[in-house]
């Protein structure tokens, strides 16, 4: 997936917040020579966060705000990461509309050009997310977040 180019609204929670509280919030140094946009899927690369648009590793959170380290040192730059509970997001499989979807595993979808983060149950070179718990609405779910647990 693309990085994003801009911040984004964090997903709100289940209860409708905005903010997520239900989970830990830490701070992560970010990558050398880039840009964690708020509200973005990010992952670990060498003890670092970075947008999740590189490879296939799971997610470890949502950037909480905009952190620029486009000319800094690993490092030199941290971010809040949202790094677990629950939260709701746009699913690609829109057709979803049923509790049927409850229990699969969701991916960020690392193929989708426009950076925007699109939520798949596709697993092939995609990051792996989270677990969803409830489909509220067509297209939506609610997603409970596994890092750091494993599958």
């Amino acid at each position: 997936m693309a990085a994003l180019a801009a911040d984004r609204a964090v997903p709100t929670n289940i209860s409708g917040l905005d903010q997520l509280p239900s989970g830990g919030v830490r701070n992560y140094g970010v990558v050398a020579s880039d840009i964690v946009y708020q509200g973005s899927f990010v992952n670990l690369g060498s003890g670092y966060i970075r947008p999740c648009s590189v490879g296939a590793a799971q997610v470890v959170g949502i950037a909480l705000h905009k952190a620029d380290n486009a000319a800094g040192a690993a490092g030199a730059k941290s971010v809040q990461v949202w790094t677990g509970g629950l939260f709701q997001h746009a699913l690609a499989a829109a057709a979803v509309t049923d509790i049927q979807a409850a229990g699969k595993l969701v991916y960020a979808d690392n193929a989708n050009s426009n950076g925007d983060h699109v939520l798949t149950f596709v697993s092939t070179a995609n990051s792996l997310v989270g677990r969803v718990v409830d489909v509220p609405a067509a297209g939506q779910v609610v997603v409970r977040m596994l890092w750091p647990q494993s599958s």
